[in-house]
């Protein structure tokens, strides 16, 4: 994603990588309303949805700074990418110890 970025890309390269990230984007964000839709009130729906907002927000600003840090102790992002894999790996673990992904027909 970070060749994405780069100003010296012409923009027949930039463009296309932009609508790739753009789908994956608003294919994720809907899923927070979905979510906050079905496991919460009609009443407090708007304190949730600010809450989400604010979260999101907060990892957004709080995340390059992150890894950031991390680069520059570590001359490298291998570290975060490994951890990265790995809670994904645990979450699907989870999912198939649980039973949820059979629950749900996924």
């Amino acid at each position: 994603m970070v060749q994405a970025l780069d100003v010296r890309a012409s923009s027949a390269s930039f463009q296309p990588r932009s609508v790739v990230f753009g789908i994956a984007y608003c294919g994720v964000m809907p899923l927070y309303a979905i979510l906050a839709r079905d496991f919460f009130s009609g009443r407090i729906l708007g304190t949730v949805f600010g809450a989400i907002a604010a979260l999101a927000d907060l990892g957004m600003a709080l995340g390059p700074w992150a890894s950031g840090l991390v680069y520059d102790a570590q001359a490298s992002c291998a570290w975060l990418f490994r951890r990265r894999a790995g809670r994904r790996r645990g979450g699907a673990g989870v999912q198939v110890a649980t039973g949820s992904v059979a629950a749900r027909g996924g």
